[in-house]
């Protein structure tokens, strides 16, 4: 069975995957931008050279993120070369993903791949239809703690509030579909004593009680500059809480942000008030006094201007957000 986990960033998946590798029948690997290629899977014959070309003529992942081309970890035992001989002797893209990620699993004894990219969301409905058998994961958080630990990591604040209404707007469209289980952080951290098995019996492995032990594997260092805690720590709940610790400008700018940003995409949810109320988080009163500041109104044009000579995912013809005014 393969396995796709996707969502906003920074909101668990890394700490997910640490869990999923503690079980000796599942290997997920690090993020390789493999599985958001809208285009792999429509056109595989035409489109599979693109994966190792750079700028304009590599491939975009879908999303808000600029990323062209993939990313291979050492940890995947498979050198450019092999890589690219397994890509132009592969007919499909499934029968790709198969062999590259056989010698991984074969090393560990594993039966089952998994992969993480966030963006993966925009892609799951085709990743469903082209791996038979497959399933997905969409891991959410709150919305105030996801944007603040995404400003901690360095993202602005406009960026961050973007890609987690776009994210998460598309993960809900498969919320109750047998083939997806959504799964919250909070509850993750909190309670993982009752969250991992169900997990175990989405995917149909038995629960291991070493899924919920620190992590001893030798797998690269999740940690990344601005996470306040390591995802081969213990489990715990530590992060909830992170839009609390940001100063009072930021606050404001976020949820400011929250109640005039809206989604452009033929999506269920078009807010991020409509997705909290869906996952019954709290949200900050609206400010009654609120204008959008100019550095936010400056930032959006720019972006849009950028994506487009960025030749980005996302562009000036089908920029994905607004702002509604009062």
């Amino acid at each position: 069975m393969a396995l796709l986990i996707g969502g906003s960033p920074s909101t668990g998946s890394s700490l997910l995957r640490r869990i999923l590798n503690r079980h000796s029948k599942v290997f997920c690997g690090s993020e390789t931008a493999l599985f958001s290629k809208e285009e792999l899977y429509e056109k595989w014959g035409k489109q599979k050279a693109r994966l190792f070309r750079k700028y304009f003529a590599g491939l975009r992942s879908a999303g808000w993120h600029h990323l062209r081309g993939i990313i291979i970890d050492n940890e995947y035992s498979i050198s450019n070369e092999e890589l690219k001989q397994l890509l132009y002797a592969s007919n499909s893209f499934p029968d790709f993903a198969e062999v590259f990620y056989m010698k991984s699993m074969k090393e560990e004894s594993k039966m089952i791949w998994a992969e993480k990219t966030p963006s993966n969301v925009f892609c799951f409905n085709k990743f469903l239809k082209s791996f038979p058998g497959s399933k997905v994961i969409h891991i959410v958080r709150n919305h105030e703690d996801t944007i603040a630990s995404l400003i901690n990591r360095g993202m602005h604040v406009y960026d961050a509030c973007v890609i987690y209404l776009l994210n998460t707007t598309a993960g809900l469209e498969y919320i109750n579909k047998p083939t997806c289980l959504t799964i919250q952080y909070e509850n993750l951290v909190t309670d993982p004593g009752t969250i991992v098995p169900q997990l175990c019996q989405f995917m149909e492995i038995p629960f291991e009680s070493s899924m919920l032990d620190p992590d001893q594997q030798k797998l690269p260092n999740d940690y990344m500059e601005g996470w306040k805690y390591r995802e081969t720590a213990s489990i715990q709940s530590g992060s909830i809480g992170r839009f609390k610790q940001l100063d009072d400008r930021e606050r404001n700018d976020i949820t400011c942000l929250m109640y005039r940003l809206r989604s452009a995409l033929d999506t269920t949810y078009k807010s991020i008030p409509e997705l909290a109320d869906k996952m019954s988080y709290d949200i900050q009163p609206e400010a009654a006094d609120y204008s959008l500041s100019f550095n936010l109104e400056r930032h959006m044009i720019l972006d849009r201007t950028k994506r487009t000579l960025k030749g980005s995912y996302f562009n000036h013809f089908n920029y994905p957000v607004y702002v509604e005014r009062k």
